[in-house]
């Protein structure tokens, strides 16, 4: 064609022209120094959707389009891989061992219902507590415990596997571990059996709902109340072992001198707002109370295992339930102090 030569633009955007020697048609690439018609206003394109020799003649080019739209077979394998797909059971369960075989249900109680809110006995409403006996009904050192949330089982673990049981006891060390539960093998058919099972299944489980949604707004208050408490508690720092009751005895100043010293100790460290001295413990026991609980926890670290008065310090943040023999006040120990100076005027003046 001498005039223009006939092009189109095929659908998937690539330019062809009628080529007269193979009368066939072929990208406009395939010519010498083609150019696209856009741009050339000597080539003319033309609509050839009624000619015999239009683009819909030209072969099929596969399409480019990198998207793979899902067909039956596909939807088919996705539910079949996701029937197959395991699903995670839910855990909240601790296996204690090495326990001391005096150990009671209401000592663990105590001591793991720091880590979480323990469930609760359907039947009972006793905490899910399974302790294990030999034969002759003797404890065998393992409990179960069950806890309400499945977050409590890594906090019992990380703080109570390989500690004391019983504070301050070594011999008292318990292995703590997420417990791990075995398959029961299925019964066989039974339709009757079958029809007990599943009436008694659908009253269960209205009793296991109900008792859920109790446990869920005892958890609610517990959380509460709990970091109330623990913030509060978190401030109070434990001093033991720094000083002993001779000591008082022979120099009742000792109470006023030391807790002025310590105060002073401590308030390096941050703000001090309180310091006791239970002067009647045999463990020799003082209380900081700091405003941050940053200085408390920088005071049990710089004076735990500390030596004070050549006695090893022991000190830890307050957890709220220990209890310790209440000290005199400033006020009885001055008063004490001055009515014993006054008899030893009186003495003075007796026999001189």
């Amino acid at each position: 064609m001498s005039a223009a030569e006939l092009t189109t633009i095929g659908p998937d955007g690539v330019t062809y022209k009628w080529d007269t020697t193979s009368n066939s048609w072929i990208t406009a690439a395939e010519g010498q120094n083609e150019v696209d018609p856009a741009l050339d206003p000597s080539i003319a394109v033309f609509d050839t959707s009624d000619d015999p020799t239009s683009i819909a003649s030209l072969p099929a080019k596969a399409s480019t389009n990198k998207r793979k739209h899902p067909t039956n077979a596909d939807d088919n394998s996705a539910a079949e891989q996701k029937q197959q797909a395991p699903k995670k059971k839910f855990n909240s369960s601790i296996y204690i061992t090495n326990l001391p075989p005096d150990t009671t249900a209401e000592e663990l109680a105590e001591t793991f219902s720091k880590y979480g809110l323990i469930m609760e006995d359907l039947s009972t409403g006793k905490p899910r507590i399974k302790m294990y006996q030999t034969e002759n009904g003797e404890f065998k050192g393992d409990a179960l415990i069950t806890f309400f949330k499945e977050e409590s089982v890594r906090l019992a673990v990380d703080l109570m596997d390989d500690a004391e049981f019983r504070f301050g006891m070594p011999g008292t060390k318990i292995h703590v571990s997420q417990a791990v539960f075995k398959e029961k093998e299925k019964p066989a058919d039974d339709a009757a059996a079958k029809g007990a099972a599943s009436t008694k299944g659908k009253q269960d489980k209205k009793k296991v709902q109900k008792k859920i949604q109790n446990l869920q707004k005892k958890l609610d208050w517990f959380e509460e109340e709990n970091g109330k408490k623990s913030d509060k508690f978190a401030r109070i720092v434990i001093l033991k072992h720094m000083f002993t009751k001779q000591e008082i005895d022979e120099d009742p100043t000792l109470l006023i001198d030391l807790k002025e010293e310590v105060r002073e100790e401590c308030e390096k460290l941050g703000e001090v707002t309180n310091v006791v001295m239970y002067d009647h413990s045999d463990d020799g026991v003082m209380t900081v109370r700091f405003k941050e609980v940053e200085a408390a926890a920088k005071c049990v670290e710089k004076n735990n295992n500390r030596f004070f008065g050549g006695r090893r310090i022991v000190a830890y943040l307050f957890d709220g339930k220990e209890k310790f023999k209440e000290t005199k006040t400033a006020a009885q120990i001055q008063a004490e102090e001055e009515q014993r100076l006054s008899a030893f005027e009186n003495w003075l003046e007796e026999n001189h």
